[in-house]
């Protein structure tokens, strides 16, 4: 099922993990127990969305450049 809009922009949340040396982003579905499947596509383009919410309050300045590299990743996944 494919959905569209805002509902598939905000359906997953990440977060950054790790110590200063191993960070990581980490994501997971905001609503576990729903019943829609998602193409790929809406997948990586939600987990762009979640990395550029995160930008908005980056807790330093390693944590702003392994965003932007996870969201050039994710964008090039994409095409």
């Amino acid at each position: 099922m494919n959905i569209f809009g805002l509902e598939s922009e905000y359906m997953i949340e990440a977060k950054i993990t790790g110590k200063r040396e191993n960070r990581n982003i980490i994501y997971s579905f905001v609503d576990p127990l729903n019943n829609y499947f998602f193409s790929r596509k809406e997948i990586l383009l939600a987990q762009i969305a979640a990395c550029k919410k995160l930008l908005y309050e980056p807790a330093s300045l390693e944590d702003k450049f392994l965003i932007d590299s996870e969201i050039q990743g994710l964008d090039s996944s994409i095409k």
